[in-house]
């Protein structure tokens, strides 16, 4: 498990109320608290040195002050006890640092960006406020009383278009403390933007150039050696190939023109073929979010905890590798509540084929990413709200993409959208995404409920109630494996502090096929003394799941032992034995089936092989499970008949007919058409 040094926020409240109860004034306040403040800032690997009666103003802009603290980018204003109980004493406090702030971001054609990149923070050692520009929409009538920018002078030449926005006050408590060394520890560091994580983090980068290389490089070392002695390696890459082949189909034709762009873009002079070039830059991508994702939760997680990424780069070599087993296991995501962010994930076959070179390009990736503060979502979300659709288009060349028909839905479309089907984010109504991509309807769907229940009286305050009902009822699906990190990524972006709530849930962005389910898939014929049994396709031939288990809706019960017992090396009886217990199944030819499933998954295991065929067979009934929604919306694939891969169309033949999606009749339909082309 990656180690970390936790702030215990709790005792660190209760330190600072007992500075309140025993300060007289404003200095007894501000004294008592730096204090404190010192050693627990160190515990996050915040090297904290705070200018104290810093002069700001006295320009054209502002009014001349002294900050009592100046913490980077933050600053904070203490109070004699109780001044923040008072109207009055809330409003003298507030204008008095929107004066400090207007003051820090200066003035000409920057001013905007720079006003979102600082805060103020009111404390009398009873009552914490914070205080932050919001450019993208006025506050909300309950984030406290309304005030216009002060102290600017009329001289001005153009004030700035959004307002500030007064969160709290709020009593000094374990939560206000988190969040108050949050705003101390993320302005320190650069803010997640999407065109900065671009630069440093796209094909324009030192680091993408070496990770991609490091990584294409390598597995095309273990494809190409004799003997298969990389099985898991080549096993990850031929599922993820038949899936690549299954969403993008005959596009591939036509990609493969693009590829040498590809490679140009990654500096790789010894190219091939697309596929395992784009694999690599794939793996790259994946890579990069799960350590954001990891960096988003050690915010959320009741105590502050050290930033993973900083840790990364000085670990000895062998503690490396296992610190990144652990991550690409799920179990640190495990940890900290969520049970299936990498469910069904091919992308950590690079610690099967671990080498010097990987090894380096990834302490590179860490140490460019701890410069960057994840708290920048909890914030400032609107500014990462395009983060990883944007570093993706920037990853893959425009050419190729289209090559591939990828086109990413822009915000502006999924609002318009959003608005014409009439979702206006009641957490009780169900919205599904069926081919959710990198997540943009999901995003804007949690932005439109957390704005409802931020009006909302029957919703105020209830936050794990509300995160409880946008995990039941903001759902995506998605056959990209690459765009399926990136939505469950997103989604924690979206839900910012609410995720401290998600402990023991599954983020609702499923690995599936939205239309061709398990449930449709036609069966082979099987002997008559055969269980009735669904196929899961995979490259290692399909898993036949009892039909019996399906009805009873036991598959994820089913997946979760199978994975169990697999990693803890029953043997098929014992396996039944205890399946029989927990799955309660009747019909003896699903014991059978049941057998022969276990034993294929055990094989692939001794194969070194395995690692996600369960929770790819979860991900595949997640269709047949969620239910009923009351909006389905979405920017499906816009693949035609010709387009589709052979098998997949073969697959579907039966769904086009029977929604009568051919145009074509006769001879041009036995020849594989399926639409007329019609004159412009």
């Amino acid at each position: 498990m990656v180690e970390a040094s936790p702030v215990d926020a709790g005792a660190l409240a209760e330190a600072i109320r007992g500075v309140g109860r025993a300060a007289h004034t404003e200095e007894d306040v501000r004294i008592g608290v730096e204090k404190l403040l010192e050693p627990a800032l160190a515990q996050l690997g915040v090297v904290a040195r705070p200018g104290y009666e810093r002069r700001i103003g006295g320009t054209v802009l502002t009014a001349p002050g002294r900050t009592d603290a100046l913490y980077g980018q933050a600053v904070i204003e203490y109070e004699p006890p109780g001044k923040l109980s008072t109207a009055r004493g809330l409003t003298s406090t507030r204008r008095q640092l929107e004066g400090y702030l207007l003051g820090l971001a200066g003035s000409g054609s920057e001013r905007e960006v720079a006003l979102r990149r600082v805060a103020g923070i009111g404390l009398d050692g009873q009552s914490i406020f914070f205080l932050r520009y919001r450019g993208d929409r006025p506050s909300a009538e309950d984030e406290g009383p309304k005030a216009p920018l002060t102290q600017l002078p009329l001289l001005m030449e153009e004030p700035p278009k959004g307002s500030f926005s007064l969160i709290g006050p709020f009593a000094i408590t374990e939560e206000s403390v988190n969040e108050f060394l949050l705003h101390l520890r993320a302005l320190r560091r650069r803010p997640l933007g999407a065109d900065e994580l671009a630069k440093e983090f796209g094909p324009a980068g030192d680091v993408a150039h070496e990770m991609v290389n490091a990584l294409y490089s390598r597995l095309e070392e273990c494809l190409t050696a004799p003997g298969s002695p990389y099985p898991r390696v080549q096993t990850l890459y031929e599922e993820w190939k038949r899936i690549f082949g299954i969403v993008y189909g005959q596009e591939l034709v036509k990609a493969q023109l693009d590829a040498a762009a590809l490679a140009r873009c990654y500096h790789v002079t010894e190219f091939t073929d697309l596929k395992p070039l784009l694999f690599a830059v794939h793996t790259y991508y994946a890579l990069f979010m799960k350590i954001l994702a990891a960096e988003l939760l050690s915010l959320q997680q009741g105590a502050l905890l050290a930033s993973i990424a900083e840790q990364l780069p000085a670990l000895p070599g062998d503690l490396l590798r296992g610190r990144l087993e652990e991550l690409e296991k799920g179990r640190w995501f495990e940890a900290q509540g969520i049970r299936n962010f990498l469910e069904a994930d091919f992308f950590g076959w690079y610690l099967s084929a671990w080498n010097t070179d990987m090894e380096a390009a990834i302490r590179s990736l860490a140490r460019a990413l701890a410069e960057y503060e994840p708290a920048t979502a909890t914030l400032a979300p609107e500014s990462t709200r395009d983060l990883l659709k944007k570093l993706y288009q920037y990853l893959v060349p425009r050419e190729l993409r289209h090559d591939l028909g990828e086109y990413y839905t822009p915000d502006w479309l999924a609002e318009l959208v959003l608005n014409e089907v009439g979702y206006g984010g009641n957490p009780e109504e169900r919205l599904l995404d069926p081919a959710c991509g990198s997540g943009t309807f999901l995003v804007l769907a949690i932005r439109r409920v957390l704005d409802y229940a931020e009006g909302s009286l029957a919703w105020r305050a209830r936050e794990r109630e509300l995160v409880a009902k946008i995990l039941e009822n903001l759902v995506g699906f998605d056959l990209n494996p690459l765009a399926v990190i990136a939505a469950r990524t997103n989604y924690l972006l979206a839900l910012g502090p609410l995720a401290r709530h998600l402990a023991g849930k599954d983020l609702p962005v499923y690995l599936c096929d939205s239309i061709l389910t398990a449930k449709t898939i036609r069966p082979r014929q099987i002997p008559q003394e055969s269980p009735a049994s669904i196929p899961v396709p995979s490259s290692r031939g399909e898993f036949w799941i009892p039909q019996e288990l399906v009805d009873k809706g036991q598959v994820d019960a089913l997946c979760h032992l199978l994975e169990q017992c697999v990693g803890d090396n029953y043997q098929t009886e014992e396996f039944l034995a205890r399946g029989q217990r927990e799955l309660e199944w009747e019909d003896p030819l699903t014991e059978r089936s049941l057998g022969e499933l276990y034993n294929k998954v055990r094989r692939l295991e001794e194969e070194e092989c395995n690692g996600l065929w369960a929770r790819l067979i979860k991900n595949a009934f997640a269709p047949v499970f969620v239910g009923q929604f009351d909006y389905v919306t979405g920017n499906p694939p816009w693949v035609n008949w010709e387009s589709l891969a052979d098998e997949y169309r073969e697959a579907t033949k039966g769904l086009w007919e029977t929604y009568g999606l051919f145009s074509l009749k006769g001879h041009a339909a036995r020849l594989g058409g399926a639409r007329r082309t019609w004159p412009c």
